[in-house]
């Protein structure tokens, strides 16, 4: 006998269609993730950045401020604490935004 005329080892075009489609699902499940894992860290990077920047910003501003009038270290002190504040204040708003992103997302879905 021929191998080639036996279909009973096969499977239909339906089954076929099915694990297909299964796979597919499975790989969209993976880039899904993938995704928001890239997501969370750009989020964690951006957060990061928020509050390194108001801290140089501000501390270097202090640091000129006292280079200036000779009253070293207290204007570059007070700026590393107002700069902090501000990126506790940039983080915060961050945050919100993110949030009111995925609160948009889960609505659309």
């Amino acid at each position: 006998m021929d191998s080639r005329h036996q279909d009973d080892d096969l499977p239909s075009i339906d089954e076929f269609g099915e694990r297909l489609d299964k796979s597919r699902r499975k790989d969209d499940a993976v880039e899904d993730l993938q995704r928001s894992e890239r997501s969370a860290l750009g989020q964690a990077f951006r957060i990061g950045t928020e509050m390194l920047a108001a801290l140089l910003v501000a501390g270097a501003l202090g640091y000129g401020i006292d280079q200036l009038i000779g009253s070293k270290p207290w204007f570059m002190l007070a700026g590393l604490a107002l700069g902090f504040a501000a990126g506790i204040l940039n983080v915060y708003r961050a945050m919100n935004e993110m949030n009111a992103a995925l609160e948009e997302e889960s609505k659309d879905e």
